[in-house]
């Protein structure tokens, strides 16, 4: 057998030359040719990565009984370590189907899903009263919108109840040029994690909005309109999917407020001008941010007449990470959301600065996670597991649990990183 330390960021990223992604990351899909979602691979039968029945312990599952988090990602795939000689399909298809798995083996023991980097990556899951179910889903398209195709396979999933609560949006797969057209044709592939609560069939409430892609077109503009209208009839943006598509909830199942409508803005970065200059300018005004993709923001601004505050982005990837982070901690920052950067990848973590509060103290602790592969070439399957570091890494999360540190987030460094956040004198 072989065995291979990787890191999460590497795990099942695509090897030819033509591949331009990885599968784990939950971040914006870049702008490409014009035209409405439409349904991919017409003529099939939709079909859903189903919940796992088996009531065997998942590896992933921490073997300690009441445990707060655990950390579940797939445990296998069909084919070798490098891809080669395999069929590719067979590959990503039995790799998804190993995380559909292992995350309903999680649910059935009490957790339920936190937060991810995507797709069917590292995914963290904390303990609920409640028991959920899961299923995934796979959409294939020749467009850059992330929601092409999503309307076959999600809409039966909805009207059972289930809604979307993770999805790989940077799905760029291959380009090759087309002579004819003196232009590139790219196929793109993304996965998306669906949830509801065990057995219960109740159907949310949601519209898709989008703004379509262009040389001229002021996609913010539009995109507030759009955000405007539906909360005018009691729907709240959920998800950002890209630029130029969004998610949005009726309130009664969104928990956003019904009867105090903020003042609402959708700002989206350009050819000159970058999303985080107008995210600044906007918050001076007494926006805050309600959700952020790659070159895309959400703004609320409350009746309340909260003050002011600025926002700083910590680039995860740099040398002096830790001393920043360090920064924002001994100046009161708030903690809001990762942000993905240009590449799609989440290596920002956007903290919120607050005048006159510099007394509400919160503590930040980040432990990384990585995993090795084993090759096993009898069942032509490579199974994964976190490193022995990794594991005692998740053991610290649970420690630190105990002591008031929650999890609060993912981001992309040499390997994936886990935020997690203690108050120490003061709240929200």
């Amino acid at each position: 057998m072989k065995t291979r330390i990787t890191s999460f960021a590497s795990l099942f990223s695509l090897t030819s030359a033509t591949v331009l992604t990885t599968l784990f990351f939950v971040v914006a899909a870049q702008s490409g040719r014009t035209g409405q979602p439409t349904k991919s691979e017409p003529g099939q039968t939709p079909r859903a990565t189903p919940p796992s029945r088996s009531d065997k312990k998942s590896t992933s599952v921490s073997e300690r009984e009441g445990d707060e988090y655990d950390i579940v990602f797939s445990t296998s795939h069909d084919g070798d370590i490098r891809w080669k000689h395999v069929d590719y399909e067979q590959v990503i298809h039995s790799g998804q189907a190993s995380f559909v798995k292992e995350i309903n083996r999680a649910a059935a023991q009490g957790f339920r899903f936190l937060y991810s980097l995507g797709g069917y990556g590292l995914t963290v899951v904390k303990r609920d009263e409640t028991e959920y179910e899961y299923v995934g889903i796979e959409t294939r398209s020749d467009m850059s919108l992330v929601t092409a195709g999503l309307d076959e396979k999600y809409l039966p999933l909805l009207k059972q109840g289930y809604h979307i609560v993770s999805n790989t949006t940077n799905g760029l797969e291959t380009c090759s040029f087309n002579s004819i057209t003196n232009a590139n044709d790219c196929s793109y592939r993304h996965f998306f994690l669906l949830e509801r609560q065990k057995g219960v069939q109740k159907p949310r409430e949601q519209n898709l909005i989008y703004s379509i892609p262009g040389w001229k077109m002021k996609m913010g503009v539009e995109l507030t309109d759009q955000v405007r209208e539906g909360m005018s009839q009691g729907f709240y943006p959920t998800i950002v999917f890209s630029r130029s598509e969004m998610l949005l909830e009726r309130a009664e199942t969104s928990g956003q407020p019904g009867d105090d409508k903020p003042e609402v803005k959708v700002v989206t970065s350009g050819w000159h001008d970058d999303v985080k200059k107008k995210i600044s300018d906007l918050a001076k005004e007494g926006y805050r941010l309600e959700l952020i993709s790659d070159g895309v923001a959400v703004m609320y601004r409350r009746s309340n007449a909260a003050p002011p505050v600025s926002y700083v982005w910590v680039d995860t990837n740099k040398k002096d990470f830790e001393n920043k982070l360090a920064e924002m901690q001994g100046q009161g920052a708030i903690y809001r959301m990762s942000s993905p950067g240009s590449k799609g990848i989440s290596d920002a973590l956007v903290f919120e600065l607050r005048a006159g509060e510099a007394g509400h103290r919160r503590e930040y602790k980040t432990l990384k996670f990585d995993v090795q592969q084993e090759e096993d070439r009898a069942e032509n399957k490579v199974k994964i597991e976190l490193t022995s570091a990794s594991k005692a890494n998740l053991r610290t999360i649970n420690e630190l649990a105990k002591v008031g540190f929650v999890v609060r987030g993912l981001f992309h460094a040499d390997k994936v990183g886990v935020l997690l956040e203690r108050s120490v004198n003061g709240s929200d």
